[in-house]
């Protein structure tokens, strides 16, 4: 069976949305054979959903970044161990810039290191107190040789895979590195609401089923959208 460890910024699926993807993804995964362990702070882990999610880092500052390394080498990469014929592990991770893949390689994870990316395109890095021209020219230079980017550093380009949530995000990492094109693999997002067993006649007075329950999003079949209703 195939082992996964997702290392997630926060992991309350209730309140956010990149962690409410996670949550999806791990449950699609489970249907396909795939195990996941998801890697996130101690306080986000607890009371956290879905099993196998364990705390090991405080924050995300760089004085964490040896206990997450620490804990995704000991949790997929099986550093001292070969692993078994029967199990791939890999190694997921959220588009963190503190985390670069030559710093898990450096640590010893030896395991495919796959990223998700949900945006991209609208951020850069800016060192301060390096003259803006030596750092454009620095990003410039290291872009079109595919060895880093403009915007996450060594992360996109150090790893393994890919997965991006949407088309614009997937086409900015194709027009500014398309040596990475065959990394990448699309997993859209879904409705984050859960679906009502209501009528059609209920859904469109906005109401829930008939006992009275709690108000249902309105569905309107011309415009295929939901609103949901106030009161």
């Amino acid at each position: 069976m195939t082992r996964v460890a997702m290392v997630a910024g926060t992991y309350r699926p209730e309140k956010d949305g990149v962690a409410h993807y996670v949550l999806r993804l791990r449950e699609a995964l489970v249907g396909r054979g795939v195990s996941s362990v998801v890697l996130t702070t101690r306080e986000a882990a607890l009371g956290a959903p879905g099993g196998e999610v364990r705390g090991v880092v405080d924050g995300w500052g760089p004085s964490d970044l040896p206990a997450l390394v620490r804990g995704s080498g000991r949790r997929c990469a099986g550093r001292r161990r070969r692993p078994r014929p029967a199990r791939r592990r890999h190694l997921r991770l959220p588009a963190r810039r503190l985390l670069p893949a030559p710093l898990l390689r450096a640590a010893g994870v030896r395991v495919p290191i796959v990223t998700t990316v949900h945006e991209y395109a609208w951020w850069e890095w800016e060192p301060p107190g390096v003259p803006p021209a030596l750092v454009e020219w620095a990003k410039t230079w290291g872009q079109r040789r595919g060895l880093w980017d403009r915007e996450d550093g060594f992360l996109l380009t150090g790893s393994d895979g890919l997965i991006t949530t949407n088309a614009p995000a997937e086409n900015a990492i194709k027009e500014r590195l398309p040596h990475l094109a065959g990394r990448l693999r699309r997993i859209p997002l879904v409705a984050n609401v859960d679906v009502a067993p209501v009528s059609e006649e209920e859904a469109r007075r906005g109401r829930g089923p008939a006992s009275g329950g709690p108000r249902t999003p309105r569905w309107s079949p011309t415009s295929a959208s939901c609103t949901r209703s106030r009161g």
